[in-house]
């Protein structure tokens, strides 16, 4: 069951476990955040296996400082705040402050700036750990996003990303469940992501749901990368 998946809070320690922030305290922080549909029936079961892949990506490596790129709502902050004692996170919207009042009520520090990832005021190689889950493939200026990503990364430190497939049947049932359109939200920005961040990182780990899919129609792609 999804609900058992989701152990919301559980004390520190439970670093493979899912903790996410409760439905009724989400926050709508813009017109691509939609973090309700983790709760939703349609949709949840997908959903959430955006955050198993990054938890599998993950191990059992806590890092010293973490940075979420694209943390929207903070839905996955929790969760993230298992693998690290510095935890970070960079959106463009403006409701950070919101968000971090969130989530010290449960507890948990993070520190939370506005800004684009192709422009981030962090000093060089500063991050262990980069996450990026369903946030990169929205970014117009991706080669410089890659640039900076690799500046404030520490040698040897990793790169994890969660992206949607694509594909046209795909995208079909995306407007089905949710009303909502791939191809208005990412343009054709899903053809060259891969292969950009191949272009400055190195794969250590690549990983899909499905597994195994006819015609590589995978919902979603998870891969590890390191600068070396």
């Amino acid at each position: 069951m999804i609900e058992e998946a989701i152990n919301l809070f559980q004390p520190r320690g439970n670093m493979g476990k899912l903790k996410l922030i409760p439905k009724e305290e989400l926050i709508t922080t813009g017109p691509v955040d939609h973090a309700d549909w983790n709760y939703k029936s349609a949709i949840k079961y997908i959903q959430l296996k955006r955050f198993m892949l990054c938890l599998k990506l993950l191990g059992e490596t806590e890092y010293k400082k973490l940075l979420e790129i694209g943390y929207g709502s903070g839905i996955f902050l929790p969760t993230l705040s298992n693998f690290t004692n510095e935890l970070f996170g960079i959106d463009i919207h403006t409701k950070n402050k919101q968000v971090e009042e969130i989530l010290e009520r449960k507890n948990i520090k993070v520190n939370l700036i506005s800004g684009s990832a192709d422009n981030m005021s962090f000093e060089d190689k500063s991050f262990d750990c980069i996450v990026s889950i369903s946030s990169i493939e929205f970014i117009d200026k991706i080669e410089k996003a890659c640039l900076e990503i690799k500046r404030v990364l520490k040698k040897n430190g990793n790169l994890i990303i969660i992206t949607p497939g694509f594909s046209t049947l795909l995208d079909t049932g995306l407007k089905i469940l949710t009303g909502e359109s791939a191809k208005k939200d990412y343009e054709d920005r899903r053809k060259y992501l891969i292969p950009k961040l191949s272009k400055y990182f190195q794969i250590k780990d690549k990983i899909t749901f499905p597994k195994y899919s006819a015609f590589s129609l995978f919902l979603y792609h998870g891969l590890k990368f390191t600068v070396s």
